[in-house]
């Protein structure tokens, strides 16, 4: 009888362990540090890459704050980032603060403007509006999905 619990212990021991490992290889993905000019430049290079990028936080959607613009220095690029499933919101008062994302570069494509389902908030319809008066016209757009942030203090 002792042999079979310490043979049943060993074993569960062993898979234990092997389970573990196997989860860390899977969650070891390689991050790549960008900067937020960097992604608007040439966005389609990151997609599907986990990214890390720093910015400003421009604005925290109000409704339900799925989504977020942060931008660089100069506040004359801005990126959209949306909430995951790790991350149910963001909140308001982080608008003003200097943020790490940390997620992954997501390209969406519509065929035309009717297909869009979601409401743009006044924010992204400004940041549209803007790409559109560069003579940037395109049914793709990017944004990043947020798998963790973490708010940057100057201590």
């Amino acid at each position: 009888m002792t042999k079979n619990f310490l043979l049943i212990l060993f074993l569960s021991l062993l898979l234990g362990c092997n389970s573990g490992n196997n989860n860390k290889d899977r969650n070891s993905e390689e991050v790549t540090i960008v900067s937020v000019e960097e992604l608007d430049h040439n966005a389609s290079a990151f997609v599907d890459k986990h990214l890390q990028v720093n910015g400003l936080v421009t604005h925290v959607c109000k409704h339900g704050g799925q989504k977020m613009f942060i931008t660089d220095e100069s506040q004359n690029v801005n990126l959209l980032v949306r909430v995951s499933q790790s991350i149910p919101e963001f909140d308001i008062t982080l608008e003003g603060s200097t943020v790490e994302i940390t997620g992954k570069m997501i390209a969406t494509v519509t065929e035309n403007e009717e297909e869009s389902h979601e409401e743009d908030c006044e924010a992204e319809s400004k940041m549209k509006a803007a790409e559109e008066s560069k003579g940037i016209s395109t049914n793709i757009t990017y944004h990043i999905e947020a798998a963790s942030f973490r708010e940057i203090t100057d201590n």
